[in-house]
């Protein structure tokens, strides 16, 4: 049943619907506490009683709470009243961006700098290890100033609520996240979720290039006549080129969405940090394209005003946007700052695997460790840095508590024998994204692709490295991978810092030294493990039947 206006939910009173979907009907309200206007989404009267669709409902409300950024939904409250419930979200005024490539479709610069807001929003969701699993132009929003929102989280997916007995069918989705099932809409799944497979941020990217194409092209690159037939072109036919469609696109653009709609997630871009980055590096490399997107911002917001004053500011923002690539052209190249403390934040882990985090803490000790051995870059030690691991605070107040001027975000996947690291460097002082790259290797040469990774940081910053600092980070001690994951887990482990803990992690180090005697890892765990062993154990004592020998470590 509709909500008449006047209705009040909690604090909330009713004034108008905006809109309904197969999951939620959408209606103006008024908050007289902070005397704003609000959007209340509310559970139709038809799913109210089922479980699987209110799980859902507040699935998509906890999932924004977690994320906080410019280009997604914000939620304000929760709450339910005479067996309604309902989400409070941000008003926004606009339209969502299916409407308007109906109506017009964007030219290329501005279909771009969309996707760079996209690629943002998805990337902060994805740091918080949050997957979107439905993008599709219904679900982005497109506000009355030219900025990006995504919507409608409800199928979002994250580590913590995996849930495989949960089914539901709906409008936008076949089933939510199931082994062997699908969820989405249909035109905008990549082949591993029609396969029935878990997706990962890989598979939003691969919506992301199905979005961006039609934005482009005004149409979807694998929509056919029938389900079927669009299942078949999404697992086996490739996208149409965009040059095809229009010649003058840059060939880094038409390559860049190439490979979000690549079959395999391996050969996709691995991040949409990465995606967002290459995007404006598209954009910024031509000039008129720049310019013609301030123009279009410039418009939007004088939308509604006079035809002189229209007309006036587009002749001033022509003749900006003339001197702009006058000076762009002449002046010089952009020097990167200096930076002279950097924080490499713990590297998410989207194996999509809780118990691989230990993993992924093991990357972050290393690369922390490589990039310590720099002499000309002073790197936050991991103590400090720990605390903040999937910390809600923005990059610049935890640069700012850690006193650094450049902070290293990032992610590890694990897959099969392949370890995949992927890395941001972002300037605190402005917030501002300056390079991102992913690494890749086998599992059996994860200390050269920390090395790697390590290098590749240095040469970024502009850290002058020795050619024994060299040496050091790419040396690759010979130790088993299996002995190695072992010496990972002990050392996760040890974290914890309760005695049973170190007793765990103990048995792990003996269990590698078992397998390799001359490991020096394994043994500086296992020294570092008795050594917290001994102060666990009040003023120094030993416990009873607990002794602290140190036999079999090795001390000359």
């Amino acid at each position: 049943m509709a909500l008449a206006a006047g209705t009040r939910l909690g604090a909330y009173e009713v004034s108008g619907a905006l809109g309904a979907g197969g999951m939620g009907e959408v209606y103006r309200a008024r908050d007289p506490r902070l005397s704003r206007d609000v959007a209340i989404k509310v559970l139709p009267d038809r799913l109210s009683g089922d479980p699987c669709a209110l799980a859902r409902f507040e699935r998509e409300a906890k999932v924004l709470a977690a994320l906080s950024h410019p280009n997604i939904l914000t939620i304000f409250d929760v709450g339910s009243e005479n067996g309604i419930s309902f989400v409070v979200m941000e008003l926004l005024p606009g339209q969502t961006l299916s409407s308007r490539i109906a109506q017009r479709r964007p030219d290329w610069p501005e279909a771009v700098q969309m996707g760079i807001e996209i690629a943002d929003g998805l990337s902060a969701a994805h740091t918080r290890g949050i997957t979107h699993r439905d993008l599709k132009p219904e679900n982005i929003f497109l506000t009355r100033d030219g900025h990006i929102k995504i919507l409608d989280f409800g199928l979002a997916s994250s580590p913590d609520d995996y849930n495989p007995t949960e089914a539901e069918f709906g409008s936008t989705a076949e089933l939510v996240t199931a082994i062997g099932v699908i969820i989405g809409t249909v035109p905008y799944m990549s082949p591993e979720q029609l396969r029935g497979m878990r997706a990962d941020a890989r598979s939003d990217i691969f919506s992301f290039g199905c979005v961006l194409q039609e934005m482009i092209t005004g149409k979807s690159p694998f929509v056919r006549a029938t389900r079927a037939e669009t299942v078949s072109a999404i697992l086996t036919e490739t996208a149409p080129s965009l040059k095809q469609f229009d010649p003058t696109i840059p060939a880094e653009l038409d390559q860049a969405v190439k490979r979000c709609l690549i079959k395999e997630p391996d050969q996709r871009f691995q991040s949409a940090g990465d995606l967002a980055f290459h995007l404006r590096q598209i954009l910024n490399t031509d000039s008129s394209a720049s310019a013609r997107m301030q123009l279009t911002r410039w418009v939007a917001r004088f939308n509604g005003r006079t035809a002189e004053t229209a007309v006036a500011v587009v002749v001033v923002l022509l003749f900006l946007g003339a001197f702009g690539y006058w000076f762009g052209a002449r002046r010089s190249p952009v020097v990167r700052p200096l930076f002279k403390s950097i924080a490499v934040l713990p590297l998410q882990n989207y194996s999509g695997d809780s118990q691989q985090e230990y993993f992924a803490d093991g990357m972050t000790d290393s690369l922390i460790a490589d990039l310590g051995k720099i002499k000309d870059m002073r790197v936050i030690s991991r103590t400090s840095v720990m605390p903040f691991k999937d910390s809600k605070k923005s990059m610049r107040e935890i640069a700012h508590e850690l006193h650094a001027d450049a902070v290293i975000e990032g992610s590890v996947l694990r897959s099969a024998d392949r370890v995949r690291i992927t890395v941001q460097l972002i300037d605190a002082a402005r917030d501002q994204h300056l390079w991102s790259e992913s690494y890749e290797r086998e599992s059996k040469d994860v200390f050269a692709l920390q090395g790697q990774v390590a290098q590749a940081i240095a040469q970024q910053v502009h850290a002058v490295v020795t050619p024994d600092e060299q040496k050091r980070i790419t040396s690759s001690p010979a130790i088993d991978p299996e002995v190695y994951e072992l010496y990972l887990k002990g050392r996760h482990i040890m974290e914890r810092g309760e005695l049973e803990d170190i007793l765990k992690a103990i048995n792990y180090f003996q269990s590698g030294l078992a397998k390799d005697p001359n490991s020096a890892l394994l043994y500086t765990g296992l020294a570092d493990a008795y050594i917290d062993r001994m102060m666990d154990v009040p003023d120094g004592s030993h416990r009873e039947g607990q002794s602290c020998s140190f036999e079999g470590v090795a001390t000359g």
